[in-house]
């Protein structure tokens, strides 16, 4: 029996391997924070105070049984991965030498030169904006998960939204780089277009559905929460990562609706 787990193991590790490579040579941003969040150590010392937190496994997310299977996982592995990058600031304070424990911080993967330190203010849950959207008939299935469900745009509020959307993002940019990948190994659109998109329409769609929550919930604490509004106005860092996370998925989605208007004019 042992020996039949350890062939399926090795089976597994050269898929995740073989994933992991495609990754690296198509999305080389996405590799990064893959790679960035498995160096993490468990432990941290901040100040003087011990910080222990859990690390993520690439396995948790790379779980299918065949490569192709495995590579539709790449943008939820980046997904994920992205948001322990930005839920674990330790490291980034210690190596700028920030000593703050009795604060909560979000590192906002930015690009692979740009992490943007958030110091979290107080927010109220993201539920509140749930009835302007349901009167308006605006319920997605993300509606339910983010805005009336039990997740850290609850807990976080506006700051869970962007590390929501900004997880969406980079994903989105993994599903991109991916069509790359597609055309190199298998050249005609015929054998791989439809599929394609079928796996990745859903994800550019989040660009929408996330720009519309953090303004609706900006509006919401305008008219309703005035400090907390007033705090995130100020907050000069949350509002700039907010910007180039909203820029940058804007291109990205562009970027895929040229592609998509490419090929169709070609087939």
């Amino acid at each position: 029996m042992s020996i039949f787990h350890n062939a399926y193991s090795q089976d597994k590790k050269k898929l995740i391997r073989q994933n992991l490579d495609v990754l690296e040579k198509y999305d080389p941003q996405g590799s990064y924070i893959v790679n960035y969040v498995l160096k993490l150590p468990e432990s941290y010392n901040l100040c003087g105070v011990k910080i222990t937190t859990s690390v993520e496994k690439v396995e948790n997310y790379l779980n299918k049984n065949t490569f192709q299977e495995m590579l539709w996982q790449l943008s939820t592995l980046v997904h994920e991965f992205n948001h322990e990058y930005t839920g674990n600031p330790y490291l980034y304070m210690q190596k700028n030498n920030i000593c703050d424990a009795s604060n909560n911080y979000y590192a906002y993967f930015i690009d692979t030169h740009h992490t943007n330190l958030v110091r979290l203010s107080k927010v109220f849950p993201s539920k509140k904006i749930y009835d302007y959207i349901q009167k308006n008939n605006l319920v997605t299935f993300r509606v339910n998960t983010y805005i009336n469900g039990n997740t850290s745009t609850q807990s976080n509020g506006i700051y869970g939204l962007l590390d929501e959307m900004n997880a969406y993002r980079v994903g989105a940019i993994t599903l991109l780089n991916l069509s790359k990948y597609y055309i190199d190994s298998q050249g005609s659109y015929e054998k791989w277009i439809i599929e394609y998109l079928q796996e990745t329409q859903s994800n550019m769609m989040t660009y929408f559905e996330f720009k519309f929550f953090i303004l609706r919930y900006l509006i919401y604490a305008q008219k309703n929460e005035k400090q907390i509004y007033n705090n995130l106005m100020g907050n000069t860092l949350f509002l700039k990562s907010f910007v180039a996370v909203e820029q940058s998925f804007e291109k990205t989605v562009n970027e895929y609706i040229a592609f998509y208007k490419k090929v169709f004019s070609e087939l």
